[in-house]
């Protein structure tokens, strides 16, 4: 095999197609078949988008000639490469390597090409001058480019006067001139009209074009997710997508008039399968093309500034590295920055959860940190007060002060002094349970001071009530009323609730009586829905609604009557059958028994052989009648 007396240099931008071609014209072969033999030793006269068997041309140029870099910057691959997964582009590379034939339809992104040969008129016409012969250019060729980036002009397969192709269809024969094969100039025949150019997709598309830099999907979608976890769209941990956020933001910034003028419906960026596709790496995944452009712009403010910038990605520390204030009021070192450190919990990755204990005084607190908006909230949760302050509660409580007392005197609230008091108790009760000598001591002691408390705060008390009662010494009563309910039930003063008895028996008796009215009221407005013991229950006045859903057990006869008044469900399917026909025939469809279980499966599919017969005879009648 020897070496090629020459082959063409490609032009800037020029489609590889076009540089066959133009060796074709140069080298005076008679056919494509020809010249496909001489460089790739196959007999054909195709003439496609990607070549094969390329080992073959490779073998036969000087090694000036870098054709894997010609491939990649003349060929679709400049295009397709970002979403090929580095599987499809390895099969891909073999195919053209070798002698198989290169299936672009089972690659991601080849639906991107335009199906026919595209030019310019301003193109042809200067690169005629120019160089004395037209070339097809790359860039012309993405399907998603309706007009020439650099003259402003509308593309064309055909010739605009006569509208015949100017490129066959196995591209065996490009233009080597700005005429058709029937003679006329090429040029456009219609006005430039900005606005259409610079739409939206067409100079989106250009900055792709310009300033994509990778080279696979991978290093396309590691791109991605870069820029999604520095617009805090994943979990701190990365893990987890927030898709629907995502997806509203998407929408938001675009507006819903501009994404149906790109043809990409709000249906479509909000299915739980698009972002998958999207920011997956495998093989066999639908590229939205349009949509990654948008992705691309609402994530950077740009697409040259998607593929230039390099976000980091990184975490501010949440509540900086300290020192931290302590906020208990007793503390000595109240509101000084003496608190050093701290643990941080990340809560399911939307928060950083952070912990602050004071050594002083014991004082525990915590502090959120959001994620992904990056904000503190400044909102303090006490875990605990610390000992410091268990034990002035326990001196003050055990010196007979009152919770109101003790709160006003260590300044804070009456529910936190409680709750340590309740703390101390069960602490006791601990201990009197592990001490079995103690224990009945322990425990007569207590049941004698709750009582008397109990008893002293009856006789001070001009209106006994429980309430106040329990107001006055909330740990004693409601120790008592756990422990020595029988003596509380006959020392305290009567409850006031459910004071009134309720003859069930004549509620019942009413019950029925209004079961029977609301129910024959529902009959009568004919519902499309069959009329169940809810639906019934659902449309009683309220008081009786709630009663009936609270103490079922108690209304049998009304529970009887809701039975007997449920519609069965035969006799909906009966008297549905008119509002079907009609709904049917408002469709403008033939009305059979077929197309009733077909509009209707849930009500009329799994009726029986017997039932169908009857309502197909009421059917009949039904039309008969005209309805």
């Amino acid at each position: 095999m020897s070496l090629l007396a020459f082959f063409p240099q490609p032009y800037p931008d020029e489609d590889f197609r076009s540089v066959i071609y133009r060796y074709h014209v140069h080298s005076g072969n008679q056919t494509m078949a020809h010249t496909r033999l001489e460089l790739f030793n196959l007999n054909s006269n195709k003439n496609p988008l990607l070549p094969r068997n390329l080992k073959y041309l490779d073998n036969q140029l000087p090694p000036s000639f870098r054709l894997k870099e010609i491939i990649e910057n003349h060929t679709v691959m400049r295009y397709i490469g970002p979403f090929l997964s580095t599987t499809e582009r390895q099969s891909l590379w073999n195919q053209i390597l070798n002698e198989n034939n290169p299936n672009l339809g089972a690659f991601s992104g080849s639906y991107l090409l335009s199906k026919r040969m595209r030019y310019c008129p301003s193109c042809l016409s200067w690169d005629y001058e120019s160089l004395g012969e037209c070339y097809a250019h790359l860039t012309h060729q993405m399907d998603v480019l309706e007009f020439c980036p650099v003259h402003c002009e509308k593309l064309f397969s055909h010739c605009p006067k006569c509208n015949v192709e100017l490129s066959s269809s196995d591209n065996d024969s490009l233009l080597s001139s700005p005429r058709c094969q029937n003679g006329h100039h090429i040029k456009s025949l219609q006005e430039f009209n900005e606005h259409i150019l610079k739409s939206d997709l067409n100079i989106w598309a250009l900055e792709f074009i310009g300033n994509c830099t990778v080279r696979n999907r991978k290093e396309l979608i590691d791109k991605i997710n870069l820029w999604l976890g520095e617009k805090g769209y994943f979990t701190l941990t990365g893990g987890k997508l927030f898709r629907k956020r995502l997806a509203d933001d998407i929408i938001h910034f675009y507006g819903d008039e501009k994404l149906k003028l790109y043809d990409i419906p709000t249906e479509y960026i909000r299915s739980n399968t698009t972002m998958e596709r999207m920011l997956s790496c495998s093989e066999k995944n639908s590229t939205n093309f349009n949509y990654y452009l948008l992705l691309f712009r609402f994530l950077a403010g740009s697409i040259k500034t998607f593929f230039s910038d390099k976000p980091t990605y990184a975490l501010p520390i949440p509540f900086g590295n300290g020192p931290w204030t302590c906020f208990n009021k007793m503390c000595p070192q109240y509101n000084q920055y003496k608190i050093d450190r701290c643990r941080r919990h990340d809560d399911r990755g939307l928060k950083i959860v952070n912990e602050f204990q004071c050594g002083y005084c014991g004082f525990t607190y915590k502090k959120a940190w959001y994620w992904p908006e990056r904000k503190e909230n400044n909102r303090i949760f006490i875990s605990s007060m610390g000992e410091y302050f268990r034990e002035e509660v326990y001196r003050l409580h055990a010196n007979g002060v009152t919770i109101s007392q003790i709160a006003k005197q260590l300044n804070t609230k009456y529910v936190t002094v409680s709750k340590q008091c309740n703390t101390l108790l069960n602490q006791m009760e601990i201990q009197i349970t592990e001490s079995q000598v103690c224990c009945t001591k322990e425990q007569i002691n207590k049941f004698n001071i709750y009582r008397e408390k109990i008893m002293d705060n009856l006789k001070i008390m001009k209106e006994p009530k429980r309430s106040l009662l329990r107001k006055a010494c909330p740990i004693a009563y409601d120790w008592l009323l756990s422990n020595d309910k029988v003596w509380m039930e006959k020392t305290l003063p009567p409850s006031m609730k459910n004071s009134e008895k309720i003859d069930w028996n004549e509620f019942d008796d009413e019950l029925c009586h209004v079961i029977e009215k609301t129910a024959t009221y529902i009959y009568s407005t004919d519902p499309p829905y069959r009329i169940t013991r809810g639906k019934i229950i659902r449309f009683l006045p309220t008081h009786y609604r709630n009663r009936i859903r609270r103490s079922p057990q108690k209304m049998k006869n009304s529970n009887i009557k809701l039975e007997d008044l449920t519609e069965k469900v035969a006799h909906f399917q009966i008297r549905f059958l008119p509002q079907a026909v009609q709904r049917i025939k408002e469709k403008d469809r033939r009305v059979t028994m077929g197309s009733i279980k077909k509009h209707f499966p849930t009500i009329y599919g799994g009726i029986s052989d017997e039932l169908g017969l009857l309502i197909s005879s009421k059917v009949s009648e039904i039309i008969d009648r005209g309805y």
